[in-house]
């Protein structure tokens, strides 16, 4: 039953919707002001921010962090920047199911730009090729003349976004790219299985791909976990809940950056994730509902079980932290 990968999805996609009909039914949710805390994600969530980047958010030993939803960060430590897996078009549920067409939304794109505040970003990072990842990436890098760094699927993305100022790179694995004091480096991973224990869309994206492009053509490609170094602290990105064997092998991490869509258990991500590198420090993602615009007010994806997360993460063990970012606004990383 459902054996079809995109039955599977447009399954997900509706229980997704109605899940979020239903919960709109139940109260109206509003923003807070002051930490862009969304009350959706639920008052554990919002209790666990990381603190603002001030005017201290300028000294060079100091990195800070925005959340642009899914999987989306910007990390700076005032001389250098990049992206990681920026994604704020959000097209609707309706175009997904429908399997409509869609297109990076330079409106939009340009508007977080805005609302962070971003002058210039060294390079743009892509964990896998779906489009929730690789999508605006390349709009990203076109903007700042940046170099874009992703897998042959996610360069061909880029290239069939025709984009003149964009940089290009295949990913190597274990080699060190430097940006100022940053380090980042990527290893092979696993995708999450996210309903009926299937991976979305696997496969790769060939040079015959061209935009705009219907949501399930947006290939898996491979997929990294990417570590960033700095002389303040390190952190992982892992985009989604899936590993491999050896994807973390001898690396250690301060704060893990933890996707949790597709996640087994929430045990089994904090023990074989979290707990490999020795992590002090967790903060979930890619829970939000990004069918939805950034500008609307924000919403859980359906099943996620973000609070049933949060409450085992910080009883997982006595030295783990539970963090959390609000978002499209600047905290300080590290203490």
């Amino acid at each position: 039953m459902f054996k079809d990968v995109k039955t599977q999805f447009v399954l997900f996609v509706l229980l997704n919707f109605l899940y979020a009909s239903l919960f709109e039914c139940k109260k109206k949710i509003y923003a807070q002001a002051e930490n862009k805390c969304p009350m959706a994600f639920g008052s554990l969530y919002c209790s666990k921010l990381l603190p603002n980047a001030n005017a201290e958010g300028n000294n060079l030993n100091q990195v800070n962090v925005a959340w642009l939803g899914t999987a989306g960060l910007y990390v700076s430590d005032g001389k250098n920047s990049f992206l990681i897996d920026p994604f704020v078009s959000r097209p609707s549920l309706a175009k997904i199911i429908l399997h409509q067409k869609i297109i990076s939304q330079e409106a939009e794109v340009k508007k977080a730009i805005e609302e962070l505040n971003i002058k210039n970003i060294d390079a743009v990072f892509v964990s896998h090729s779906h489009y929730d990842h690789s999508m605006d990436a390349p709009l990203f890098a076109d903007i700042f003349k940046a170099k874009l760094y992703g897998s042959e699927s996610t360069l061909n993305v880029s290239r069939a976004s025709a984009l003149k100022n964009v940089q290009n790179t295949q990913i190597e694995t274990d080699k060190a790219y430097v940006f100022g004091d940053f380090k980042i480096t990527f290893r092979e991973s696993e995708h999450g299985k996210i309903i009926l224990g299937k991976i979305p869309y696997p496969g790769q994206i060939d040079n015959s791909f061209a935009v705009p492009a219907a949501a399930h053509e947006y290939k898996l490609g491979k997929v990294y976990s990417i570590l960033i170094s700095h002389p303040s602290g390190t952190l992982l990105h892992h985009a989604s809940a899936g590993w491999l064997s050896d994807t973390l092998k001898n690396w250690k991490a301060n704060v893990v950056f933890l996707g949790l869509a597709g996640r087994s258990s929430s045990n089994a991500v904090l023990n074989n994730i979290v707990d490999a590198v020795d992590a002090q420090v967790v903060v979930p993602m890619h829970f939000d509902n990004f069918f939805k615009p950034l500008s609307e007010n924000a919403e859980l994806i359906w099943g996620i079980g973000l609070e049933e997360f949060l409450k085992t993460a910080q009883s997982h063990n006595l030295k783990l932290r539970v963090k959390t970012l609000p978002l499209l606004q600047t905290v300080k990383l590290f203490d």
